[in-house]
């Protein structure tokens, strides 16, 4: 029997992040044909302690690397990647994300023979803040050595149009894949009407009390997340809880306290199961980012049955428009509202053809024939 060629998945978030359950969705999604392994890279902000894996980790072929921030891994990740990939000897090296950009020159050293891979989402953190000296520097020193990689993979082709402008790597090898939506997890196996005649509790046991209806929204705490509509939502309908899935800063509090907002509440650091169960008992789920690389999230709640409304921007206009209801423009408060109230008048319903179409196209075995027909691919060049 042939061996399988080995890929190592190079990430640098915890698996309660996008980024980490995205790694673990990959290894799930790759190990058919490959033997797939996972590098983490660990700092202190992402994986707070360090002789620990958190549950859903542990089982995973992976190994990690650590430093006391990834600023400082600049230099302190180089010389333990060089020992890791000598030791293991992979056939592709698969980045996560383009800020991991670089240690792509690294890797194609060491390892002259095996192709690098890069996922890119998105290039927000190397375009929407020219102004910032950090993000200046997290673009001119770690994400633009991207473009050296041998292959690219795209989870839209928004997120394609604008890395190969960023990037200067039109008519790179490259794959639009998408993401890979964990069935496992996210399904409309269970029965949405038993969570119809539960939420009332799930709310009450999270402290949410004497509320209509629950609204949730899952973001980082950035302007592109377009969070102020959100709570703008909050402040029209005081009858309703909104949740928020994500960290509050500066800017987040800011956002609540001009507002003096009792209706919102904020919950972070989730395992998948717990996800889960937010998107699950949810009335709606709101995307209203002006600008999105894919929008996992709302493919999440959509697998879970449950009522969602994105922003008509970017990619969500792309990937959901034929699917949920979209708002244009995206701070448009009171369409969302409109949409709000059709679901508690009961009057919110899915295409269920134009829904398992778009399950489908994002299944783990969608992705799973995508990605591994684009590895072959590089690997015979």
């Amino acid at each position: 029997m042939v061996p399988k060629k080995k890929v190592v998945i190079v990430c640098d978030k915890n698996s309660r992040t996008s980024f980490g359950r995205l790694t673990l969705d990959l290894e799930h999604t790759l190990f058919a044909d490959f033997d797939v392994s996972i590098l983490w890279l660990k700092t202190p902000k992402y994986f707070p302690d360090d002789d620990k894996a958190l549950p859903e980790e542990r089982g995973t072929k992976s190994s990690s690397i650590w430093a006391k921030s990834l600023h400082m891994g600049f230099y302190k990740f180089r010389e333990p990647f060089v020992e890791y990939l000598q030791k293991l000897d992979p056939t592709i090296v698969f980045f996560i994300r383009p800020e991991l950009g670089f240690l792509v020159p690294v890797a194609k050293k060491v390892c002259p023979k095996s192709k690098t891979v890069v996922l890119i989402h998105d290039t927000f953190a190397e375009t929407l803040y020219p102004f910032s000296v950090k993000f200046k520097l997290i673009s001119m020193f770690y994400a633009k050595p991207t473009a050296k990689a041998d292959g690219f993979v795209y989870n839209s082709r928004y997120s394609k149009r604008e890395a190969e402008k960023y990037y200067g790597i039109a008519g790179r090898p490259n794959a639009v894949t998408g993401l890979p939506l964990n069935s496992l997890y996210y399904n409309q196996n269970s029965d949405r009407m038993l969570y119809r005649s539960m939420r009332k509790s799930f709310r009450e046991d999270l402290g949410i009390k004497s509320f209509k209806a629950m609204v949730l929204n899952v973001s980082l705490p950035e302007k592109r997340k377009n969070i102020a509509t959100f709570f703008d939502m909050a402040k029209a309908r005081p009858d309703v809880a909104f949740v928020r899935i994500g960290k509050v800063n500066r800017y987040v509090q800011m956002l609540l306290e001009e507002r003096h907002l009792k209706n919102v509440f904020h919950f972070t650091s989730l395992s998948v199961t717990n996800l889960r169960e937010f998107y699950r008992h949810a009335d709606l789920f709101v995307q209203p980012s002006f600008q999105e690389g894919f929008g996992l999230p709302p493919l999440e709640a959509i697998a879970c049955g449950t009522p969602v409304v994105c922003a008509r921007t970017t990619a969500l206009a792309e990937i959901f428009s034929d699917v949920c209801p979209t708002v244009s423009p995206a701070t448009d408060v009171q369409g969302y509202l409109d949409v709000l109230q059709s679901v508690m008048d009961g009057k919110y319903e899915y295409n269920a053809e134009k829904v398992s179409e778009l399950l489908a196209r994002y299944s783990i075995k969608t992705i799973a024939d995508k990605l591994s027909a684009f590895f072959y691919s590089i690997l015979d060049r």
